[in-house]
């Protein structure tokens, strides 16, 4: 071999090295494992890696609801451990090939998957089938039966709720500024529910922070769990959500009888039946007058909407 031919091969495999230095500093960043059953999802018949920061819950409960589609099973599951006590949701089901077999009142176990923002469940086994179903969302038995919700441009009640100083307010102290007000509680930590609550609002924190609407509206974040949150407790809740700076979004909690009173005013419903929370999601904003402006159901709407709103219940 001619000492030119020599460097060659040295050049080659200095080259390879370096090639196989990279890919595995990037397989590292990337944290790819091997394909198996502990770390990937069964979708259409393939495997797919479940992404690196996704947490895992090995979980039990009982169905109270399929949806038409089976893309959804409403739970009443029993206390995560490590993650959230027992109350009532509705989780995305990963693959809809498993819920088919099961029905509103089948005790089961699942894997409760967790990302960033996006939850879902699967490994879906029937371990009974109790013959009395749970009860679903409903009015408190006491609540007036013959009472409507609130329209747009009807006086919002007044309701006291006790803030993060540790003080009692009340609504009407807000007068002349228009007011966002979402439900939540501390402990409920699924993705899609409570905590993109607080996500919508600091993305609407984000776009108020302009200035382009008068009278600098207020966000105002209400937990029915008083008992758990604390004034100290939600001021450490907010910051991954508000930072240290609370100018214009504040949290707080109300009692249990404002929570009875805005089941027929805003349509809200928390029930606590045999320990579980359930409870379905409200968001409404009130003018600068003390009426109600708009009411967000569910969780499908977005921070645009919201400013939307609150820059129109500013102008009256």
């Amino acid at each position: 071999m001619t000492f030119s031919e020599s460097r060659s091969v040295d050049a080659r495999a200095v080259s390879a090295w370096i090639l196989l230095g990279v890919c595995l500093a990037l397989s590292g960043c990337a944290q790819v494992e091997p394909v198996s059953q502990s770390n990937a999802s069964e979708v259409g018949g393939t495997f797919r890696l479940r992404p690196a920061n996704e947490r895992t819950f090995a979980c039990r409960g009982e169905v109270m609801e399929v949806s038409a589609e089976g893309m959804r099973l409403r739970i009443r599951h029993d206390s995560i451990p490590g993650y959230m006590p027992a109350m009532v949701m509705g989780f995305r089901v990963r693959d809809t090939k498993t819920s088919a077999v099961v029905v509103p009142g089948d005790r089961i176990s699942f894997r409760l998957n967790v990302g960033a923002e996006r939850s879902a469940i699967d490994q879906i086994r029937v371990l009974s089938h109790p013959a009395e179903m749970a009860i679903s969302i409903a009015p408190p038995p006491d609540a007036d039966k013959s009472a409507s919700p609130l329209a747009p441009g009807e006086p919002f009640p007044e309701f006291e709720f006790l803030g993060e100083d540790g003080r009692s307010h009340r609504l009407s102290e807000l007068r002349g500024t228009a007011v966002a007000i979402t439900l939540f509680f501390s402990r409920c930590p699924v993705p899609e529910f409570c905590p993109l609550m607080n996500r919508q609002f600091a993305r609407a924190r984000e776009l108020l922070a302009t200035g382009s609407i008068p009278g600098k509206p207020l966000l105002l974040s209400l937990s029915f769990d008083a008992d758990n949150d604390t004034p100290g407790a939600l001021t450490r809740y907010a910051r991954p959500y508000r930072g240290r700076e609370s100018s214009g979004w504040r949290f707080g909690s109300v009692s249990t009888a404002v929570v009875d009173e805005w089941a027929t005013q805003i349509d809200f419903h928390l029930d606590r039946n045999r320990g579980a929370w359930m409870h379905n999601l409200r968001t409404v904003v009130v003018d600068r007058e003390g009426r109600l402006a708009r009411r967000f159901d569910g969780n499908a709407w977005t921070a645009e909407e919201l400013v939307e709103a609150l820059a129109e219940a500013s102008k009256h």
